[in-house]
């Protein structure tokens, strides 16, 4: 993956596009500092999110494709688990309510729904109040309502200010392609700006 190149201004939402492959979860595991860039330089909050990762991590916030729940915990369980490791975090009833799980508190994560999972995975995203704030796939399964996995709700549970890298409406977004030699970022544009339809272009 070679060739991109962004910068997201404080309280900015900013979404990459591409297709399966392109390089969005990489890219995401690199801010993250899941792993190290090969080359060029990646900045988080003003840190390398990969040597400074224990200082990026406590203000940022990642959902995964796969958070990897315990199954036999329940959702009240599984946020108080999260809070021991998270600095600061949110009341446990605050976070439950987060995406509308007030009434799943007590049930097993294997008998959530697909989209009930997403928004457990993005109230934990959000437990520790995050500046920057990474979604990756966030409208994936949700098959009860058809709805993205990114509840409206978001845009209140993030002050002003805050970082959001992804968004269905995002402020701006670029589309990463696979299909080029070097995986680069071939475009950025404005939200809203006229684009050719894509079926298998995929949020990140």
């Amino acid at each position: 993956m070679k060739g991109i190149s962004f910068e997201v201004a404080e309280g900015e939402i900013f979404a990459p596009l591409g297709r399966n492959g392109a390089g969005k979860t990489t890219a995401i595991e690199v801010l993250a500092g899941f792993q190290r860039a090969d080359g060029g330089t990646v900045r988080v909050l003003g840190l390398d999110p990969y040597t400074d990762r224990a200082a990026v991590r406590r203000r940022t916030g990642i959902m995964p494709q796969e958070a990897g729940f315990f199954a036999d915990l329940t959702v009240a369980q599984t946020i108080g688990t999260w809070r021991d490791f998270t600095d600061g975090p949110r009341p446990r009833d605050e976070a439950i309510g987060l995406d509308g799980l007030d009434g799943r508190a007590g049930t097993k994560v294997r008998q959530l729904s697909g989209g009930e999972k997403r928004r457990l995975d993005l109230a934990l995203a959000l437990l520790g109040r995050p500046d920057a704030l990474f979604l990756d796939l966030p409208k994936r399964a949700r098959p009860e309502d058809r709805a993205p996995a990114r509840s409206p709700r978001l845009e209140d549970r993030t002050p002003a200010g805050r970082t959001r890298l992804e968004d269905p409406a995002p402020d701006r977004n670029a589309r990463l392609d696979a299909s080029a030699p070097d995986w680069s970022a071939r475009q950025e544009r404005p939200a809203g700006a006229p684009d050719e339809p894509d079926r298998d272009a995929d949020w990140l």
